[in-house]
């Protein structure tokens, strides 16, 4: 017999029922058995759970939808575990939840249910808000006609209560606050302080028989309150869910979770840090969707998908990069690829080209979006007939965007956004009108994928709005960023430096945001305290005798910093440095912080971007601007000596392949790519989701 018994229904749940399912076998707790009901589903739901392999688990199905109430009269039935706790399909588990609320039910006798705060997440999990409950007995019941806060999802509680508080399976809506009303005056609850669910903010709605069933809820609690002589009280308690009712109108309406946003609060910086890499790890190990766009002639084999990328040029860079990382990656039998490119191809191309991808490049002027790469652009999406159109970068999107419009037959169309949003007064004027327009412009299209969490949310303040938005990292090949015992002999060996130097790199085109005079200043203080410093900067526009040139005399540091410019390829200098610095004032996903933890490299940076989740330390991450504590982390790190920061970056490669593996990053984009296209409905537009 297992310490507690997780029941999870399940009716249609094929986008979020693993997510869920994992969240549970994941638990701290391991001692559970989880009894996973199928109330009939039509979708892939069945199948999808039939492919876990886990002993903990049992999945039971109903062939008929029975209803809510009556599959979680049956899950109760079916328990022999002392506990009982509840979870619901689209929802992810805390991975200490379970642990956690056992221990309070342990501890005092009295108690009979545990529920807990949470943290509010939409269909693509991103992170919208909180909510805070009542934490003690009377505070949750002390406006029982309105509503008893504890969510439902969240409980967890004894057995015996559970089996003397039946749900009543002739409600279709609010069946656990008519159990909690019902069983308040005998039975002790209590909410736990810290949100252990995410919660998912639905946007679907069944009017009609949501409204019917909202109004039978407010029939019983009038009726309850009669019983116990409240009958006005429970009169206005029961016109709140016909409010409430209205509030889910306007969201289905609007298709737009933030609408209610009268639900919850802010999330705290503590909770976002914590749920934000649970969150992407349950992303990250989804499977690849099951078969969309199957074709009855072929067997029921998946139908190949033609996928058309837009992008400015193929010069190296972080998004021209990725997507080569991608073509190498994504599975050809189920996608097949044709790039566009708006000026022309750029250095990376021939390695697209040897990849056996079709190219075509538009000959654009750079930073020219004119009528005549439009039309062109449209004819070219009228041959390729692509069935997803993934554009990359604030200019291509605006550019995909409009010539698909002008092409005329539907198609969903995804942007790839990997920039920051701290200061629009940092980007130059053409771009910050681009910027702008595609805030406007954004409603209209299928999806935007994110390269971090920060982007996601600048944007989304800024109005950026799609349909569907995910953040997917930047994934990383091991084998080419991998460490290299003899690159620091190397590097020291040509550059003629001491071989005990402390070796503090900086890999980055020259750029203000990148901020190499913080870095200078810093090295410079280290001089100061007696620390035998030497600074390497390598990235365009970093060459000896250019723009650079000017800090060796303002910091001091003078023949100690190294301008080395492009170094190509980038994995032996990184191998050969004791540290890498980034001292950005604004990133989204910094690649060379995971491309020089892959190398075995200690780092640290500015809190930038998600610089934070890719280190997975605080304790190297120091605020924009501030020269003195990058001068402290700088120190940090040399005092810990070479044994030392090797640790550090063992722990950080292990990080960065359990993390943001190129594969299963691949994957993702792949993922979504087939949920877009699965959304796509018999006339050829887009579903709204």
């Amino acid at each position: 017999m297992a310490r507690c018994d997780v029941i999870l229904p399940v009716f249609n749940a094929e986008s979020t029922i693993r997510q869920a399912v994992f969240s549970i076998l994941e638990q701290t707790e391991r001692d559970i058995q989880l009894l996973v009901l199928d109330d009939g589903s039509t979708d892939s739901s069945l199948r999808l759970l039939e492919d876990i392999d886990d002993p903990r688990m049992q999945v039971i199905s109903n062939r008929q939808n029975s209803g809510i109430a009556s599959v979680l009269n049956q899950g109760i039935a079916l328990t022999t575990s002392p506990f009982i706790a509840r979870m619901d399909a689209d929802d992810i588990a805390h991975p200490s939840r379970i642990e956690r609320q056992l221990s309070v039910l342990e501890s005092e006798a009295g108690l009979d249910l545990v529920g807990c705060n949470l943290v509010c997440i939409d269909n693509s999990n991103k992170l919208l808000g909180q909510r805070n409950f009542p934490l003690t007995h009377e505070q949750i019941i002390a406006r029982p006609y309105r509503s008893i806060p504890m969510a439902h999802p969240a409980w967890c509680g004894r057995r015996a209560w559970f089996l003397n508080n039946p749900y009543d399976e002739s409600e279709l809506k609010a069946q656990d606050q008519s159990v909690l009303l019902r069983a308040r005056n005998r039975s002790r609850y209590k909410n736990l302080p810290e949100p252990l669910l995410a919660y998912r903010e639905s946007t679907s709605l069944h009017p009609r028989s949501t409204l019917f069933s909202r109004a039978g809820h407010a029939r019983r609690i009038i009726s309850t309150a009669r019983e116990e002589g409240h009958l006005i009280k429970g009169f206005f308690g029961a016109s709140g869910g016909i409010v409430r009712w209205f509030f889910d109108i306007l969201v289905w309406i609007t298709r737009n979770p933030r609408i209610a946003a009268h639900r919850f609060q802010d999330i705290t910086n503590r909770n976002r840090d914590e749920w934000i890499p649970i969150l992407f790890e349950l992303g990250a190990s989804r499977p690849p969707e099951f078969q969309i766009g199957t074709d009855s002639s072929a067997g029921g084999q998946p139908q190949k998908k033609r996928i058309l990328h837009i992008i400015n040029d193929l010069n190296v860079g972080g998004a021209e990069t990725m997507l080569l990382r991608l073509m190498q990656t994504v599975d050809r039998s189920r996608f097949d690829p044709v790039i566009i490119t708006m000026i022309e191809s750029g250095e990376l191309g021939p390695q697209f080209e040897a990849l056996g991808i079709e190219m075509h490049a538009l000959g654009a002027r750079p930073g020219r979006i004119s009528p005549r790469i439009l039309f062109k652009m449209r004819s070219l999406i009228r041959s390729i007939r692509p069935d997803l159109i993934q554009s990359w970068l604030y200019h291509s999107n605006l550019a995909a965007f409009l010539a698909s419009s002008l092409y005329g037959p539907r198609v969903p169309l995804a942007w790839s956004i990997r920039h920051s949003l701290y200061d629009l007064g940092y980007e130059p004027w053409l771009t910050r009108q681009v910027i702008r327009v595609g805030a406007r412009c954004s409603s209209r299209v299928s999806g935007i994928i994110f390269n971090s969490q920060t982007s996601l949310e600048q944007h989304h303040q800024f109005g950026f709005n799609a349909r569907k938005h995910m953040v997917i990292p930047n994934g990383f090949d091991l084998s080419e960023f991998s460490p290299n015992s003899g690159a620091r002999d190397e590097l020291v060996s040509r550059l003629g430096l001491n071989p005990n130097s402390f070796l503090v790199g900086h890999a980055g085109r020259y750029h203000h945001i990148k901020d190499h005079a913080l870095l200078a200043k810093s090295c410079a203080r280290l001089v100061e305290r007696g620390i035998d410093v030497q600074l390497l900067c390598a990235g365009r526009g970093c060459e000896a005798g250019g723009a650079l040139e000017a800090l060796k005399e303002s910091t001091g540091l003078g023949p100690r910093l190294h301008l080395l410019g492009e170094q190509r390829p980038l994995a032996p200098f990184l191998s050969g440095l004791d540290c890498l610095a980034l001292s950005s004032k604004s990133e989204a996903f910094p690649n060379v912080l995971a491309e020089t933890m892959a190398t075995g490299v200690a780092c640290i940076s500015t809190d930038v971007g998600d610089a934070r989740l890719i280190l997975g330390d605080s304790a190297r991450i120091v605020p924009p601007n501030d020269p003195e504590q990058f001068t402290t982390a700088l120190a940090g790190l040399h005092s810990l000596g070479t044994e030392g920061r090797h640790r550090l970056g063992t722990a950080g490669r292990e990080r960065i392949q359990e993390h943001f593996e190129l594969q299963a990053v691949s994957d993702r984009y792949q993922d979504f790519w087939t949920d877009l296209l699965s959304t796509e409905d018999s006339t050829g537009r887009c579903s709204e989701n």
